[in-house]
């Protein structure tokens, strides 16, 4: 908007021009003096002293075109007729005159000495205050103080209506290095004029400094007119548009923030059920691990049986290798074999026990897994829910919030993250505790659904990579001051408020690229989290392929946890919180989180995500618990078939006998009995390697549990205070909504009351000299000092004032 400031300072002293006097002329006999009051000019002169003290006052009456008799008011010592030697006739407060017709001049002198304006002049030569007569022909540094004060005793509506040009006269032969700060300096010869203004209304005082050599201050002129100002003031209606899309905004960003905290307050609610299916889960594992411990013990009672039958088995051998030499010994064996195949009925009757606690342990685990995926599956539409309000519902948090970088951006002005920074510190690290759980229990990877994520997160780096720009552009634009002022139409030649304007927009634009600079390092710190994301691609991809068991699947989430580095996450945190440094960080911040969300979201309900891992793991814990069923029936039919081994060993002993006649056959048996059992003893401690292996998983699993669980209850807690603060937020976006509501008609009238300084006030003038004179077309004022002048050589000759006007000698007053 162009805007021209030019202000227009009139000093106009009448013009008094008066003919020489004309031959004195009598008033016809009977003649009326006056008729009646007519408009006339008033000027007021001032002697004062060197301090600024009033001596005398005179008062030039004008009266334009007069019809002949006049009558004026006022108090005067004395009257003197200007125009011609008509007399005037004083009569206490009251002036007639019977003057010809045309222009008419005659000069009073009042007797009050009382003028608008107070007027105090002081010197300070070489720091010593001095008088003005001291002052004459010094030398040193000056200073002259000059104050001007309201004169309570005069009439106020000059002194708030009119403005006062102090014009103080130094001969360049006396003064030098003159500077006074808001002063005119301007030269006439060899004289320096420093002209002082003082506004309606206004008290002022003005200092001048110089070096004085042999000083004599020069003629003081003061003179008080009517204040006029041209200017072209700009509308305030043109500037509260863009108030107007802040208020809209704000209330935008209100209804924003109520929405954002009603879905943290259901993300609440389903950590909740979270947390409990999460305490579950870690319920279950234990009972899974201790029952395992307790299979592993009557795996090894099992063992040592085995054993103990294994050896039995061998000196069966060896009995029936001699049976040959007698029935005796082959009985012998047998006895044996029957102890052994006793302890081994036991083993397996204790191993069947601890596998069918084992069945009970992985049911009630399988029942917490799918409590877990329940709760996932809540808290992934909980998120799912916040993220639509974060970028997609209409309204959302996002949009609301460009819309106010957006108008504040227009108006040159900056907004903070509403979260402090140890509350930001704390959503961080239960959001990393959050992510270190959820992988744990991922076992599944869809490629395509990671590359819609790599998808979305493309597009979210594109487009802070075009705001960044947008930024660039703008603080650029803003240090262009060539372009501003073309754009704003106007001229900062001897124009120091448009300068400072854009000295102040070339400020801000520097600031901008400051926080430009800073939002491309959070991009390039952005920027790993793609390498980041293949490489946890590449290594579940490879993984899933491998694993088919629990093993395997407590082994991928180990991996999982493994390809994921706190310290990216932390940068990256690091970099949001350089973000709230002004309102425009606010918001790209505020982006930032929300398009973490929806990763979470993504990472939570894709596929493989949170909730399909748990999905994965409840599927796997029920096949292990059928496998567990199963493997109990085994155990049942194994131990019922030692028991018939046992009985059948009883019948063998029986029949030892008719054994006899066939013991090459019974040795050749008995000898591959025995190389079974050493299969069957080595194969079972390679079992018994494994169950030592699985229950050190069972084990890790179930203090994984344990650490989830903390951590979802952490990350419960740190949601009630998101809740918390959710709640706090929003009250106060809707108190700024409410307060902002009428803010462009503030605004529009602060700007009239701003204004308003500028322009002159509407006010009746009225005579300085009696208030029942009518018709003042115009009073002006005019102070004077005279001027301090070197005595002049003496001279023989003698001034004659023979010839001098009427005039002349009125003049002689002020020389």
């Amino acid at each position: 908007m162009k805007r021209i400031f030019a202000v227009l300072l009139c000093v106009a002293v009448l013009a008094i021009s008066p003919a020489k006097a004309a031959p004195p002329s009598t008033p016809a006999p009977g003649a009326p003096i006056a008729t009646s009051l007519q408009p006339k000019e008033e000027v007021v002169y001032a002697h004062l002293a060197g301090d600024g003290a009033v001596s005398r006052v005179f008062v030039v009456n004008a009266f334009r075109d007069s019809d002949g008799g006049i009558l004026d008011f006022g108090d005067y010592k004395n009257v003197v007729n200007l125009s011609n030697s008509d007399e005037i006739l004083l009569d206490g407060d009251t002036v007639e005159v019977g003057a010809a017709e045309g222009d008419f001049y005659y000069q009073g002198e009042a007797a009050s000495v009382e003028m608008p304006w107070l007027i105090g002049i002081r010197y300070v030569l070489d720091g010593r205050r001095v008088s003005a007569d001291e002052l004459r022909g010094g030398s040193g540094p000056l200073a002259i103080e000059v104050s001007v004060r309201r004169n309570d005793a005069a009439d106020p509506v000059f002194f708030d209506n009119y403005m006062l040009q102090v014009s103080v006269n130094l001969d360049s032969r006396y003064f030098r290095s003159i500077a006074s700060d808001g002063a005119t300096i301007a030269s006439n010869g060899t004289t320096q004029v420093v002209n002082l203004t003082s506004l309606p209304g206004k008290e002022t005082d003005f200092v001048i400094n110089a070096v004085a050599e042999n000083a004599h201050v020069g003629q003081v002129q003061i003179a008080g007119l009517p204040f006029e100002m041209m200017m072209d003031l700009p509308d305030p209606a043109e500037y509260v548009g863009d108030l107007v899309e802040l208020q809209d905004a704000i209330a935008l960003l209100a209804d924003g923030v109520g929405q954002f905290t009603s879905g943290v307050g259901q993300l609440d609610d389903a950590t909740d059920q979270l947390s409990a299916g999460a305490t579950s889960l870690a319920d279950g594992a234990h009972t899974v691990a201790n029952g395992f411990d307790r299979l592993a013990a009557g795996r090894g009672e099992f063992d040592t049986g085995l054993r103990r039958y294994n050896a039995g088995v061998q000196e069966f051998a060896d009995g029936m290798s001699q049976l040959t030499h007698g029935l005796g010994a082959f009985t012998g064996g047998i006895e044996q074999l029957a102890d052994g195949s006793s302890q081994l009925a036991s083993g397996l009757d204790t191993y069947s026990a601890g596998v069918g606690r084992f069945g009970t342990g992985l049911n009630q685990a399988s029942g917490g897994s799918s409590e877990l995926a329940a709760g996932v599956e809540d808290l992934s539409d909980g998120l799912r829910q916040l993220t639509d309000q974060g970028k997609y519902a209409d309204p959302n948090l996002v949009g609301g919030s460009a819309q106010i970088l957006e108008a504040l951006v227009s108006l040159d002005a900056a907004l903070s993250f509403p979260l402090t920074e140890e509350e930001l510190g704390l959503l961080i690290d239960l959001l990393q505790t959050l992510s270190n759980s959820l992988d744990e229990i991922a076992k599944s990877v869809d490629e395509t659904d990671f590359d819609a994520f790599m998808a979305l997160l493309r597009d979210a780096l594109d487009r802070f990579d075009g705001s960044v720009s947008e930024i660039e552009q703008i603080a650029q634009r803003l240090q262009d001051g060539d372009t501003v002022a073309a754009d704003l139409g106007i001229d900062v030649t001897g124009n120091p408020e448009a300068a400072a304007l854009l000295a102040y927009m070339a400020d801000q634009g520097r600031q901008l690229d400051g926080a430009s600079a800073e939002l491309r390092e959070v991009r390039a710190s952005l920027d790993g989290l793609d390498p980041l994301i293949e490489g946890l691609l590449t290594a579940m991809e490879q993984l899933r392929n491998e694993f088919d068991t629990v093993r395997t699947l407590i082994s991928r989430i180990n991996d999982a946890v493994q390809a994921i580095l706190v310290e990216d996450l932390q940068e990256l945190a690091e970099g949001l919180k350089l973000l709230s440094s002004n309102y425009a960080t606010f918001h790209k911040g505020l982006v930032a989180y929300v398009d973490g969300v929806e990763q979470a979201y993504l990472g939570v309900g894709g596929d493989p995500g949170l909730l399909s891992g748990a999905r994965d793991l409840s599927e796997g814990l029920g096949q292990l618990a059928d496998s567990g069923g199963d493997l109990a029936e085994g155990a049942a039919a194994l131990a019922d078939g030692a028991r018939q081994l046992d009985d059948g060993i009883g019948a063998l002993r029986d029949g030892a006998d008719q054994f006899a006649g066939q013991g090459g056959a019974i040795v050749d048996g008995v000898d591959q009995l025995a190389a079974g059992g050493d299969a069957l003893v080595s194969g079972h401690g390679q079992l018994l390697a494994g169950d030592a292996q699985l229950g050190s998983g069972l084990h890790q699993f179930a203090s994984g549990t344990d650490e989830f669980a903390d951590g979802v209850r952490q990350y419960s807690w740190g949601l009630g205070v998101l809740v918390d603060g959710g709640g706090e937020l929003s009250d106060g976006a809707s108190t700024l909504r409410d307060e902002t509501s009428d803010m462009d008609q503030q605004m529009a009238d602060r700007m009239d009351e701003a204004m308003a300084d500028f322009l002159p006030s509407e006010f009746t003038l009225v005579s300085a000299v009696d208030e029942r004179n009518t018709g003042i077309e115009r009073v002006q004022f005019v102070y004077l000092i005279d001027a301090q002048v070197e005595p002049a050589p003496e001279s023989a000759e003698v001034d004659d004032d023979s010839d001098k006007t009427i005039w002349d000698r009125f003049l002689d007053i002020f020389r």
